[in-house]
């Protein structure tokens, strides 16, 4: 369980470094791109953060216990791994046919995905905020993409083809998250990372 510090000035900046990072991220792996394809960029960034988390849930003592998994935690796992996993490529593939600040956009569509999947797999209920929240979403993406309808209409041209491939990333970070959140009776969101 998470406990309050009271020093909103440190929330604040660790929410500001989150932003900072989130931000930079696309401009980096676009850079990267010019010199190492996605598969590789993808490899590293696993294995990094495969060994770190791993040094750290061994060094806590809670390295997850997969020998626990029933068929349907396997099942789940399974497609959460290539869930992450395909997350990862396709935003790159994408991120190579658009601008980084296009890419950053539409990535945004993988929660709106995991929220209706949340409304399909859990029945969770929602307030007429949430609704109009989505709505005023699904305007803004219509509007941002609306000069380039005809282009993404007949899927022709560079921008088309990072387009489907961000709906592909954000689709399958979405299967991520709800494997996740369907395994954590079973592991830690941590260990399944």
């Amino acid at each position: 369980m998470n406990t309050s510090s009271g020093d909103w000035r440190l929330g604040l900046m660790h929410a500001g470094i989150t932003a900072c990072s989130w931000g930079i991220l696309p401009i980096a792996l676009k850079q990267m791109l010019t010199w190492m394809d996605p598969y590789t960029i993808t490899w590293y960034r696993f294995l990094v953060a495969a060994g770190l988390t791993a040094v750290y849930l061994r060094s806590r003592g809670r390295m997850p216990k997969l020998s626990g998994l029933d068929r349907r935690g396997w099942w789940l796992l399974a497609v959460a791994v290539f869930g992450l996993i395909g997350n990862y490529v396709l935003y790159l593939l994408g991120l190579s046919h658009i601008s980084p600040g296009s890419a950053q956009l539409l990535i945004q569509m993988a929660p709106m995905f995991l929220l209706i999947g949340g409304l399909i797999v859990f029945h969770e209920s929602f307030s007429a905020a949430q609704w109009t929240g989505l709505l005023v979403m699904l305007i803004g993406l219509g509007l941002f993409l609306n000069d380039r309808l005809l282009e993404l209409i007949t899927l022709t041209g560079e921008f088309a083809t990072g387009v489907v491939l961000l709906f592909l990333a954000a689709v399958t970070w979405a299967a991520y998250g709800l494997c996740q959140k369907l395994l954590q009776n079973q592991l830690t969101g941590q260990g399944i990372l």
